[in-house]
């Protein structure tokens, strides 16, 4: 059979979402009772986020061919609690069967292929009988899946690492390899625990533990790598375990910076696989460092003597799930969508977890930026609130939960009980498969973090601002523009201004952009779309310019859909408003300019301004409406947009 010449199957092109280290049966292994309990259920949230993003991503558009999981669903964590020769009776195995068996099966690509991770195997040792654990287990999925494939379309599950050799899979003639490094570290046993970096275990012993794994299994690994890429067309190795230096033992250790510890006759037939034309990219994950710079290329700071510098390029790394390790509070977790076309990757983009930035890292060398040096291991106190303030951060996404907690933050103070008593009743929540144990000294630092997510979200707003130089902008318009149509701008009695936005956070909610001008104050506000003459405006979709509103409470109630609180602290005296919808280039609603005075008829003396026309022609020439737009498409794209009302 003719081979297609490598040139032309290099035009094929795919797209692929990369998923790593979900942790879903391991997790919670350190630390005190509570962060374990945060941890487990953080990193089940971070799983059924990613799969609702490829949903999303499919049903707006997005063309993809497949997914790939590689490695570490953290199956030696069912090993205590399912013996090995009663595995499939299990309950606990049944329940973690089912659940990813359900999760893939929701599914929208009809592909998914997996590889073996280091805590897929038992004590890394790829023995037969260790390595049962993973086949098994992926098997009894796909087996469903196929089951259920006979009657409804549903997603396939493919072992790109199988036991058995069986036909190459190939997706639009391009070839897909999984390789099984999982026990490629080949890490000898070190009883002092305290030695985290194993600089007291002679060299000696790590020799050994690879010698016995590569004729045991390496080698043959590698033998089954290499004939498939040997006369292949183009084609994406995927594996668990990047062959770069480890991020923890870069920034704490002194020696063996190398992540594979393999015997060099591996090394080299490694060095000639990864080395062929047709090997397109290298794709992994395993790292869990907290770091977003240490997942962008170019890997400087992974760099080792051991490593060959064409691994090293032809590297992708993807973040983990997991809450494993994650000690900063923007956190380094998520998911790579990439494209190979042309015989090379074209686009390798993280979606981050818990993330209202998207970024993009480099197909070509390029600075990476610094990096702090900062041990994984941080105060513990300190590593929990961050936790608790990620976790509730994406807990909102789940209904019951979520909504007590969004009715909490939305009635702050006035809150009946504190979330603590509301919670009280609730000895355990079980949610997606995880279970958290609650009390009430969890419950209250859920409030209180919780309610820190509103003000990071702020942060980003404020940050967003000044790459946008919103607050220019603005000033632009009042004193360039505006200005002609006041005799002295300071005279306008009482006159304030500012920006309302559609908020991040949650759905039918305006954020107050910036603080009003020129007095201050105000900026961070988030108001119901039903709320006064900007949520009349917004939801209309017209501008709005009365003159003499009454500042009357009974009148703001009726007429303005305000409560008695906010009636009280908006009437204080101004009558006078413009509320200008500004509409930008594809006549998309970007913002609302808002403009009031405490004088009465203050912008609709005779003859009166048509302040629609003046205030979006303004803010369009300033640059104005398109910085919010293009602030509003960034923060909107990955925000939770969390909908409190039908």
């Amino acid at each position: 059979m003719l081979r297609e010449p490598l040139t032309m199957a290099q035009e094929r092109s795919v797209t692929f979402v990369q998923l790593t280290d979900s942790h879903l049966f391991d997790s919670g292994k350190r630390g005190a009772p509570r962060d374990r309990e945060v941890e487990k259920l953080s990193t089940r949230l971070a799983w059924s986020w990613a799969l609702g993003e490829v949903t999303r991503l499919v049903a707006s558009g997005e063309h993809i061919d497949f997914v790939v999981f590689t490695g570490d669903l953290g199956l030696e964590g069912l090993e205590g609690a399912c013996p090995p020769d009663a595995r499939t009776a299990c309950d606990a195995w049944k329940t973690a069967v089912n659940q990813v068996y359900e999760d893939l099966k929701a599914l929208p690509t009809k592909r998914v292929f997996i590889v073996r991770g280091n805590n897929d195997l038992l004590d890394e040792d790829p023995t037969p009988e260790r390595r049962r654990l993973y086949t098994d287990f992926v098997l009894q999925v796909s087996g469903k899946l196929k089951e259920a494939a006979k009657t409804s379309e549903v997603a396939e599950l493919v072992d790109l690492t199988p036991e058995n050799p069986v036909q190459p899979t190939d997706v639009d003639g391009i070839r897909l390899v999984g390789l099984d490094s999982s026990s490629f570290k080949n890490t000898p046993t070190n009883p002092d625990k305290s030695d985290l970096c194993m600089e007291r275990i002679n060299v000696t012993e790590w020799d050994k533990v690879a010698a016995s794994r590569s004729s045991a299994y390496q080698s043959r690994e590698l033998d089954r790598v290499d004939r498939l890429t040997r006369d292949s067309g183009p084609a994406l190795i995927f594996t668990h375990i990047p062959d770069l230096a480890d991020p923890f033992r870069v920034r704490n250790c002194k020696t063996r910076f190398a992540s594979w510890s393999l015997v060099s006759a591996d090394r080299d037939q490694w060095k000639q696989i990864a080395s062929r034309q047709s090997v397109i990219a290298l794709f992994a994950g395993h790292f869990h460092d907290d770091d977003r710079d240490t997942y962008r290329r170019p890997y400087r700071l992974l760099a080792s003597p051991e490593i060959d510098p064409v691994v090293a390029e032809k590297t992708y790394v993807a973040p983990p799930l997991a809450a494993k390790f994650q000690v900063k509070p923007l956190q380094a977790r998520g998911f790579l969508l990439a494209s190979m076309q042309g015989g090379r990757v074209i686009r390798a983009e993280f979606h981050w977890f818990n993330a209202v930035e998207p970024a993009t890292q480099s197909t070509k060398p390029s600075d990476a930026g610094k990096r702090e040096n900062e041990k994984l291991e941080g105060n513990k106190s300190q590593r929990l609130g961050y936790s608790i303030r990620e976790l509730l951060a994406v807990i909102i996404s789940w209904p019951f939960v979520g909504l007590l907690l969004l009715l909490y933050l939305v009635l702050g103070k006035s809150a009946p009980r504190p979330l603590a008593e509301l919670l009280k009743p609730f000895k355990n929540v079980k949610l997606f498969g995880a279970e958290l144990s609650l009390g009430e000294e969890l419950a209250r630092s859920a409030a209180e973090a919780f309610e820190a997510y509103g003000k990071q979200a702020g942060i980003e707003y404020d940050r967003k601002v000044e790459v946008y130089d919103v607050k220019r902008r603005m000033g632009d318009v009042i004193e360039r523009h505006l200005s002609k149509f006041f005799n002295n701008i300071p005279d306008v009695k009482g006159l304030r201004c500012t920006l309302h936005v559609p908020d991040v956070l949650f759905a039918d909610t305006l954020y107050q952009l910036v603080d009003y001008y020129p007095g201050g104050g105000g900026k961070g506000r988030r108001k119901s779309i039903r709320f006064g003459i900007i949520g009349k405006t917004w939801r209309l979709s017209q501008t709005q310019i009365p003159g003499n509103v009454s500042t009357k409470r009974r009148d703001l109630i009726l007429d303005w859909g305000m409560t008695m609180e906010e009636a009280a602290a908006a009437g204080q005296g101004r009558p006078s408003f413009v509320s200008v919808l500004l509409l930008d280039e594809s006549n998309t609603q970007a913002g609302i300019f808002f403009m009031d005075s405490t004088g009465t008829n203050a912008f609709s003396t005779s003859p009166v301004p048509d302040w629609d026309k003046i205030i979006n022609d303004a803010c369009k020439t300033a640059g104005l409406t398109k910085a919010l737009a293009d602030l509003n498409r960034e923060l909107r794209e990955h925000g939770p947009l969390v909908r409190l009302y039908n």
